[in-house]
């Protein structure tokens, strides 16, 4: 189960920098009994998740080093809102150990004015690409259940998304039409997340399941030999389907000991994959991919549709489950496209002077009044509205 961050906040003030403590924990297996690597790696991940829980925009910690946590036995970089880290604790069970910190954060200089917003992500299913390879433990619908475990945790660990899945069939999303992060997206991702009221889309490909190494072709070879190590490697896409760019884009690289044989036929849905050094190293992968999606919707503006007018009131696609309550303030959006030097349509979001106020906030849904009845002639349904505040 993915490090979970502890909701454990401890206002400890320490003047004169005013920073506030917070603590999180994190995970990592231990390959061939180096202990040292995966402290190395669960402390990194605990520290990520620290600035996740006060709103950080951190994407890894190397990216915005500015200082360093010296540890007896490793170092670790870490961003300038990040005075001190202090280990707690350190445990461990099996293969996996846990790491506990406490953090010394710098949250006003984190927090994100959208951090409370939850937003609406569809989770499509990974496609394979490495098919030849996947042959390999008859593990065909990794795609699948790798998807399956990032909708679970996510709807059970993270702050800043409320997931839906369309797991059902491998999408034919193209990621070569994506050239730059301000380029319209591709017709797919907005037609399914105005089909299925949401923000944001996930789309992923599983490039590399291959082997560093050998696998006995002989029975008798499975007592001679040391587990080849095999690699998953995973390119993730998301995409805001409201404004069309392509908010991350990256690749999930990690690998370990398969030591399965080579003729059997592995359950992705069982403990003895998931607790496997090969199944750790994966949900490794989707741990950190939870953390980096979290991390990019915390700065994410919470938008939605409207999707119906009667009166003096409309009908939004976002409610609770988003973080909307009564008394929330939204603005109405105009998309304007334009045609870039590139050859290829760009799109803005600009914000007008309609205003709306909610006054009903159910799971799915909300309704909003506008502030000055005299604009809501200009109010239609498919508009866009943005989370701005509290009236």
């Amino acid at each position: 189960m993915r490090n979970k961050l502890l909701a454990c906040l401890l206002l400890l003030f320490s003047a004169p920098s005013l920073g506030i403590w917070y603590e999180a924990e994190g995970r990592a297996a231990i390959y061939s009994g180096d202990v040292a690597s995966a402290r190395e790696r669960a402390t990194q991940q605990a520290i990520q998740n620290a600035l996740v829980l006060a709103g950080g925009t951190v994407t890894s910690l190397q990216e915005v080093a500015a200082g360093k946590i010296v540890n007896d036995q490793f170092e670790i970089r870490t961003a300038g809102t990040v005075r001190d880290v202090r280990v707690l604790s350190e445990r461990r069970s099996g293969d996996t150990l846990f790491i506990t910190i406490h953090a010394d954060l710098f949250p006003q200089q984190l927090q994100c004015q959208n951090g409370r917003s939850r937003k609406s992500l569809l989770l499509t299913r990974f496609k394979v690409n490495d098919r030849i390879n996947a042959r390999t433990g008859s593990i065909d619908e990794i795609g699948l259940h790798t998807s399956q475990w990032l909708y679970d945790h996510l709807r059970a660990e993270s702050l800043h998304s409320y997931p839906k899945r369309w797991l059902n069939e491998i999408s034919t999303f193209n990621p070569s039409l994506y050239n730059n992060r301000s380029v319209v997206s591709p017709l797919l991702p907005l037609v399914v997340t105005e089909k299925t009221n949401t923000q944001l889309v996930l789309f992923a490909e599983i490039r590399d399941l291959s082997f560093n190494g050998d696998l006995p072709v002989r029975k008798w070879q499975q007592w001679l030999y040391s587990p080849p190590e095999r690699n998953f490697e995973l390119m993730v896409y998301l995409i805001d389907g409201i404004s069309g760019e392509l908010t991350l884009e990256r690749s999930y690289r990690s690998k370990a000991p398969w030591e399965f044989k080579a003729e059997e036929a592995v359950a992705l849905g069982s403990r003895q994959f998931w607790e496997s050094a090969y199944g750790s190293a994966v949900s490794d992968v989707m741990s950190q991919l939870l953390t980096d999606i979290d991390t990019t919707l915390s700065c994410t503006p919470g938008r939605g549709r409207i999707t119906h007018v009667r009166n003096d009131a409309v009908e939004v696609d976002i409610g609770v489950s988003n973080g909307i309550r009564v008394g929330d303030r939204l603005t109405l959006l105009h998309r304007a496209a334009h045609d870039g030097q590139d050859n290829q349509q760009h799109v803005r979001l600009l914000p007008t002077t309609v205003q709306l106020r909610i006054t009903e906030s159910y799971q799915n849904r909300a309704v909003a009044r506008v502030t000055d009845p005299a604009l809501l002639s200009g109010v239609q349904i498919h508009d866009l509205v943005e989370l701005t505040g509290t009236l």
